[in-house]
């Protein structure tokens, strides 16, 4: 069982225990070493598991006492007005819904609950589905408790309008992975630029000159951010750029996907390496070089970027460039935390990229 695989035991075990009534509104979980005995996991597991529910508002935690509780009706007299009212210190995490589960949004996520948590906020997770729900879902009606809003900016097309309706909203606010090209903004994310001409360079040392780079259709964010790293890394190593350098791809159509793929490695100057602008189309191509009998790396070296959980599982661990999702919520908290005290130009933020080396790329060996 992969690491991704007991982290969901856990998670959706909890969960089921919770909706059969196991616990009442308040009532606190059993302790660590019960949870790790009942599903045979570690104890980082358990804890993974349980700072995900309390992101997502299943779980609470209580100033002063120890353990996870059932986040029901059940407040304590400290946490109400005068006038009997809840009040509540919220930040927001918006995100995009109906992307399945993924690692990204949950690494962030945990980050902003690390330091929201230490100062009694609450981290409210909101799903918006593109654009058109994004007022009601990202201000809602609790703006008068809202301290900050934490934006996961990939899946949204943040322009000009939606930033300066944030600005004029007072609430602090900061966008995290996927920087807008327009406006005044709090960001924290990866230099991605830096990250893709990282990984060419590496595998350019590898002896790879023909790289292709596969990457989504629609390419905006860091994304676009990522694409002008390959190409700067190409330019700088002194490789050549041709027309089939650059596979853009809608990963939402899996037989387009394949097919695409296919007609890429059936080329009679097919790529020695690919390089992906993320770690999920990796795993796609993966399993379809399987199915064709092409091993790696031996005949053709992969590398991804974001080292997302499965990367380092996948049968043949995947050379990637590594982002600290997690560090990007825990600056982000901060951020917002900071201009609540005092009034802040808008910061950006840029984490280093990591290259994290594994096997699923090797050294070009050439025909005798």
């Amino acid at each position: 069982m992969t690491v991704k695989e007991r982290h969901k035991k856990v998670y959706e075990g909890i969960a089921t225990m919770l909706r059969r009534g196991e616990f009442t509104p308040g009532e606190k979980l059993p302790p660590e070493r019960e949870l790790i005995e009942r599903f045979k996991v570690s104890r980082p597991t358990v804890n993974k598991a349980i700072t995900r529910l309390v992101a997502e508002g299943v779980l609470c935690k209580k100033s002063g006492r120890k353990g996870a509780f059932f986040n029901g009706e059940q407040r304590d007299k400290s946490d109400e007005n005068v006038e009997g009212s809840v009040q509540h210190k919220v930040i927001k995490y918006i995100s995009p819904r109906n992307t399945g589960k993924n690692p990204v949004q949950y690494g962030v996520m945990e980050g902003i609950y690390s330091i929201a948590s230490k100062c009694d906020f609450q981290t409210v997770p909101e799903y918006v589905a593109g654009n058109q729900e994004w007022k009601d879902r990202v201000f809602g009606n609790d703006i008068r408790h809202l301290e900050g809003i934490v934006i996961y900016g990939k899946s949204f097309d943040l322009d000009l309008p939606e930033i300066e309706a944030l600005t004029e909203s007072g609430v602090p606010y900061v966008i995290v992975d996927s920087m807008p090209e327009h406006g005044e903004f709090n960001f924290v994310g990866t230099d991605n630029v830096k990250g893709a001409h990282i990984m060419v360079d590496y595998l350019c040392s590898l002896g790879h000159e023909k790289i292709c780079y596969v990457t989504e259709n629609d390419i905006k964010g860091s994304m676009k951010q990522r694409l002008a790293g390959y190409l700067q890394g190409m330019i700088a190593n002194d490789l050549e750029i041709t027309n089939t350098s650059v596979l853009k791809i809608d990963e939402s159509d899996e037989s387009v996907f394949l097919d695409s793929i296919a007609q890429l490695l059936q080329r009679p100057d097919r790529p020695t390496a690919i390089f992906a602008s993320h770690d999920k189309f990796i795993v796609k191509i993966y399993e379809f070089l399987c199915r064709m009998g092409i091993r790696c790396p031996e005949e053709i070296s992969l590398a991804g970027y974001d080292d997302i959980d499965v990367s380092a599982y996948m049968p043949v661990p995947l050379t990637t460039i590594k982002q600290d999702f997690y560090k990007m919520g825990r600056l982000a908290t901060e951020l917002i935390l900071n201009e609540n005290e005092a009034i802040l130009l808008p910061q950006k933020i840029l984490l280093e990229p990591e290259l994290v080396i594994r096997k699923s790329t090797g050294e070009l060996k050439l025909d005798k």
